[in-house]
């Protein structure tokens, strides 16, 4: 333990709290209690924290804990408003890159999917095309039928009439015939 700024701290937190003191102050000289023995103590919580920022030992979770133990150092009315904001700045940062994670993940699934679904679509495509062209094949053919059926109704229509004018020629001759057997009757 040394002496720094009339508290005793750990040989560690020395050089922080010289640093922390030329920089912002006595950050102590709010605080609610007296004792130079707990104000030292919580000297060296806000050099651990700085420490451990400045070592980048650090995630999401660990910047909660370090919000948490900061927090509870502003409770004891240390003046950390700076540590404060630079814990909210980095939370905020950490915040990010999860999110900026998150959306580089999301991206690549969007990209995995968007290339099956570009495959689909292909494949629905050439499904589509073969589908049309056995449309046209059967509407050829359909077209082709209906001229056939036409071109045979034209056919009936005109063994109909000519089936009505063999019929009338055939009555004709029987009526004829009837004449003539009549006629041949008369003359015996």
């Amino acid at each position: 333990m040394v002496h720094v700024h009339g508290y005793k701290v750990k040989v560690s937190s020395a050089p922080i709290v010289d640093a922390i003191f030329a920089k912002y102050g006595d950050i102590t000289v709010n605080c609610h209690f007296k004792s130079p023995t707990v104000r030292a103590s919580l000297l060296d919580v806000v050099c651990d924290v700085v420490r451990r920022l400045k070592t980048s030992d650090f995630n999401s979770s660990s910047i909660k804990e370090m919000k948490s133990v900061v927090s509870d150092v502003a409770n004891a009315k240390l003046d950390v408003t700076w540590l404060k904001q630079y814990l909210d700045e980095i939370f905020k940062e950490e915040d990010m890159e999860e999110k900026f994670s998150y959306l580089m993940a999301l991206s690549e699934t969007t990209k995995l999917v968007s290339k099956a679904t570009k495959k689909d679509l292909v494949e629905w495509n050439r499904e589509i095309l073969a589908a049309e062209k056995q449309l046209k094949k059967a509407e050829r053919r359909m077209q082709e039928a209906q001229s056939r059926a036409g071109e045979a109704k034209r056919s009936v229509n005109v063994f109909d009439v000519l089936v009505k004018k063999v019929q009338q020629d055939i009555k004709e001759v029987e009526d004829q015939a009837r004449y003539w057997l009549s006629r041949l009757n008369e003359l015996l």
